[in-house]
């Protein structure tokens, strides 16, 4: 089990029912079983820095689209 690798699963919630938080969760899913565990706090923050770094390097590949956030 040590070099197993897991993949990460990004939930996007745009809205919460109960507390109104819209945001983004990353889970780690043991590929072997379907499990999900929540990310930690330090996890969660580098996952959401990879997905920014993701869409910037995209919109700077295609200037025409330009990023998603700078069009609203």
């Amino acid at each position: 089990m040590v070099n197993t690798r897991m993949l990460i699963l990004e939930l996007i919630s745009d809205r919460n029912k109960i507390s109104g938080f819209k945001g983004t969760f990353f889970f780690k899913m043991w590929p072997d079983s379907g499990r999900l565990e929540e990310c930690s706090v330090d996890e969660q923050s580098r996952y959401r820095g990879l997905v920014i770094e993701s869409r910037d390097q995209r919109a700077m590949a295609s200037p025409e689209k330009g990023h998603p956030e700078k069009r609203l």
